[in-house]
C-alpha cells in the first residue's frame, strides 16, 4: 500500500509549538509523518543535543518519538486529538545518535483511541515497543477556546 504524507492541521493553530511535530520548535524534534491506511509512520536521525549518556540517544527523546507516533495514529484514525494518559515502553537495547530510526505505530483496539508504536533503527532490530491509552480529548480538556494553554486542575 502506498504512503501519503500526514499535514498537520495544527501547524497554523496560535501557539502551537509542539516538541516533537511543530515545525517552529528551534529545539523540537520536528517529526514529519506518513500513514499507510493502518498505521502512522515517522523517521528521524537523532542529533547529538539529544543524547543521554555516551552516544546513546536519551530514553526521553525515545519516548516522546514513540508518544507521538502513536498519538498520530490514534488521531488519523478516529479523528479525535486526545492527551495521554498511560504510556509503557519497553526499551529493547539502546539506540545510537546519528543513525536513522524509525517509528511505526497503529491503533491496535476497539477502545477510544489505544495504540501500539514500535522503532526500528540499524538493520530492523528493533529498540522499543510501547502502547498507549489515551485521556480526554482535547477540545474537552482546554474548553471552548482550543487557543488558550492548558490549565491546572481543568480537567
Amino acid at each position: 500500500m502506498s504512503e501519503k504524507f500526514i499535514s498537520n492541521p495544527f501547524a497554523t493553530m496560535p501557539g502551537f509549538n509542539c516538541f516533537a511535530c511543530g515545525s517552529h520548535n528551534r529545539l523540537g524534534l520536528k517529526l514529519k509523518f506518513l500513514e499507510d491506511g493502518q498505521g502512522v509512520r515517522t523517521s528521524i536521525t537523532p542529533q547529538d543535543e539529544y543524547k543521554g549518556f555516551a552516544d546513546i540517544l536519551h530514553g526521553g527523546i525515545q519516548s516522546t518519538l514513540l508518544d507521538e507516533v502513536m498519538w498520530w495514529a490514534a488521531f488519523q484514525a478516529k479523528k479525535l486529538a486526545c492527551l495521554t494518559q498511560n504510556l509503557q515502553i519497553d526499551f529493547r537495547g539502546p539506540i545510537r545518535v546519528q543513525e536513522p530510526l524509525n517509528a511505526y505505530a497503529k491503533v491496535t483496539n476497539s477502545r477510544e483511541s489505544g495504540s501500539n508504536g514500535r522503532t526500528n533503527y540499524g538493520w530492523g532490530l528493533s529498540s522499543g515497543k510501547s502502547h498507549r491509552d489515551l485521556l480526554l480529548p482535547i477540545p474537552k480538556a482546554l474548553g471552548p477556546n482550543l487557543e488558550h494553554p492548558l490549565k491546572r486542575n481543568s480537567f
